[in-house]
């Protein structure tokens, strides 16, 4: 199955299609954006503001370009609304604060989410992200400590999907469904891990090697994706009212 995967994420990947090297962490990451910026007078991000984005950065495949490509767009915005209403930053913790990095991150990194579900036309991927929102929005209902979803629980709840949304296809078979998986992790929909220790899973060849337990976690806001497929066009609004 062939996705569309955005330019900077696609250069990472070899002819197989799997990333050719591994993620900075969180740590590797607020080293780095500091020595670009941390000598520059005034103090331009907050600290609050550097761990929003070395986090959020982190949880997808922690992209080093991405990272000072969101750091520019936020002090971007913050001069240009400077210029514009000819205000005056509050140096002190520094010009770019959290409110302007969560700005940045939404439409870097959510709003391609939502545009990447409106444009699935595969019934058993789009059944495979309803059923996986479903579970963690019950979870968040509930108000759980741990909202990974165990990924035989995610197997069942898809088949049970498919015989109720596609009751004359046959329902997905267990390496279709890793392979479905695998994709969802490449554009960081989600990630894997494996135990209660979280051990991260790299490629789909450690799912069925795993002796433990293996969970799914949504990188997204589960809102988002809930309403990117409630308010999907004909194709998918029909499916996501019997499942959401």
């Amino acid at each position: 199955m062939e996705l569309g995967v955005d330019a900077k994420t696609k250069s990472r990947l070899d002819i197989t299609k799997q990333l050719v090297f591994m993620p900075y962490n969180v740590q590797e990451l607020k080293t780095i954006l500091q020595s670009r910026v941390g000598s520059i007078a005034p103090k331009l991000f907050s600290e609050q503001a550097i761990n929003l984005l070395c986090h959020q950065t982190a949880s997808h495949y922690g992209d080093v370009r991405r990272l000072l490509q969101s750091a520019s767009a936020a002090l971007c915005g913050v001069l240009m609304n400077l210029n514009h209403r000819d205000l005056q930053p509050k140096l002190q913790d520094g010009i770019v604060s959290v409110k302007e990095i969560h700005g940045v991150v939404r439409q870097i990194f959510q709003d391609r989410f939502v545009e990447f579900i409106k444009a699935i036309r595969s019934p058993v991927l789009f059944l495979c992200i309803c059923s996986l929102a479903k579970c963690v929005e019950d979870l968040t209902k509930r108000n759980a400590s741990d909202c990974r979803v165990s990924l035989e629980l995610l197997l069942n709840k898809v088949k049970e999907a498919e015989r109720a949304c596609l009751p004359s296809t046959k329902c997905i078979s267990r390496a279709a469904f890793y392979q479905i998986i695998e994709i969802l992790r490449q554009v960081s929909l989600l990630d894997i891990s494996v135990g209660e220790e979280r051990f991260p899973v790299l490629n789909s060849e450690e799912i069925s090697e795993s002796t433990e337990e293996v969970y799914v976690s949504l990188l997204q806001p589960v809102h988002t994706v809930c309403d990117a497929c409630r308010f999907h066009d004909s194709f998918g609004s029909a499916l996501a009212s019997k499942l959401l």
